[in-house]
């Protein structure tokens, strides 16, 4: 049995889409939804304990807490039994790591930064990697918007309790998850490391039955993988499109499609986080820039008020969703390395409609007219910084 999808097998959606992007669908893998720190964390943690062999691991942003210390104390007891683990992060994202929890990796893991800041080549450190994957034993991958912080833990329905989805999957799709990895790695190890000491392991099995495109996306000055993907899925919507997402901000391509969508026909809606919960003040007042002309032609746009929406997803026509670490923004599109998942109609799909129903539930309808009420002297500031919403 191939382990990729027959193009008669997928949706209409998945088919366009694979059409764009080049790739085919593998197929037999089983995804289990994460949603916030509660469901997150501890999968995770019990997937490096069960750890034999190796654990890849890495994040852009890697903070303070009582779980960066517990991460770090799983990672480092997996390296202990004779697990080969290796930690790579961001060198601007993880910036803030607790001392503790970087001492225990230091000490027991191989760590590499991803490009360290260097004061004299500024185009070197805007491009960052925003990657997140954890990778066990080549067997059980994880990836999604978390970021290993106490902003993280909690149920996602209060300040302080950000509200992100995570994915932990099996089956032919974790190999890519390890190829992203070990492009990172590559860059940022030191010339002697061993790069073929660990050899890849071919999947025999299928765990599953979900099929998935995997997405690399490198950083460029201009266009990546990660826009192609966001233009190419609004492009082939028949009837709808929905967003979730911490930062929009878009250029005039991601615009004049999202117009185009409504023109004929589609609806759209988009979940952004409430403005006095963005931890982005650039990206929100981008966004209060970006979302009235928006709405008014049509779309419609929610703000989640609970708490900071981390989560990254995209549904087109109720068949097809985009998940992994990329926001709707032009940083993730121009600037940083991200990992997606394009996953085709299923059962992980109709889990996502269904939390982005519940999301909906805790979030308000937005208007032009309100924003433009609400933030006037921000809309002020929100045009002043509108030739730097590609940096955002």
């Amino acid at each position: 049995m191939s382990s990729r999808a027959e193009s008669s097998s997928a949706s209409r959606c998945a088919q366009l889409l694979s059409g764009y992007l080049g790739q085919q669908f593998y197929q037999g893998n089983a995804v289990e939804v994460l949603r916030n720190g509660t469901g997150i964390f501890p999968a995770m943690l019990e997937a490096m304990d069960a750890a034999r062999e190796s654990i890849d691991f890495q994040t852009f942003v890697y903070w303070q807490g009582d779980i960066a210390r517990e991460f770090a104390e799983h990672l480092a007891a997996a390296a202990g039994r004779g697990v080969r683990v290796r930690v790579l992060l961001d060198g601007f994202g993880a910036l803030q790591i607790d001392r503790a929890a970087l001492a225990l990796i230091e000490n027991n893991c191989e760590l590499c930064w991803f490009r360290p800041l260097r004061k004299f080549r500024v185009w070197e450190n805007l491009k960052r990697s925003h990657r997140k994957l954890l990778i066990c034993d080549q067997e059980i991958g994880f990836t999604g918007g978390v970021g290993i912080a106490d902003q993280w833990t909690g149920n996602g329905d209060r300040p302080g309790n950000w509200r992100d989805t995570h994915f932990r999957l099996a089956g032919p799709i974790v190999a890519s998850l390890r190829s992203a990895f070990l492009q990172g790695w590559l860059e940022s190890c030191k010339p002697e490391d061993a790069f073929t000491e660990t050899l890849p392991r071919a999947c025999t099995e299928q765990p599953g039955d979900e099929r998935i495109i995997p997405v690399v996306s490198t950083a460029s000055d201009f266009w990546s993988s990660a826009g192609m993907m966001l233009l190419s899925a609004i492009a082939v919507a028949n009837t709808s499109i929905r967003i979730t997402t911490p930062y929009f901000v878009l250029d005039h391509k991601l615009k004049w499609q999202l117009l185009a969508a409504v023109d004929r026909g589609v609806t759209v809606e988009i979940i952004v986080p409430a403005y006095r919960h963005n931890d982005s003040r650039l990206a929100g007042l981008a966004a209060l820039n970006c979302l009235p002309p928006l709405m008014e032609r049509g779309i419609a746009v929610y703000a989640f008020e609970p708490t900071l929406i981390h989560d990254k997803c995209v549904i087109i026509d109720e068949q097809v969703a985009i998940v992994g670490s990329v926001n709707f923004n032009q940083r993730s599109q121009r600037k940083d390395d991200e990992f997606s998942l394009v996953i085709d109609s299923g059962t992980t799909v109709s889990r996502l409609m269904q939390n982005f129903r519940d999301d909906l539930e805790h979030s308000t309808p937005l208007s032009s007219d309100r924003i433009k009420r609400r933030h006037k002297y921000l809309g002020y500031v929100a045009r002043v910084v509108q030739p730097i919403r590609r940096h955002i």
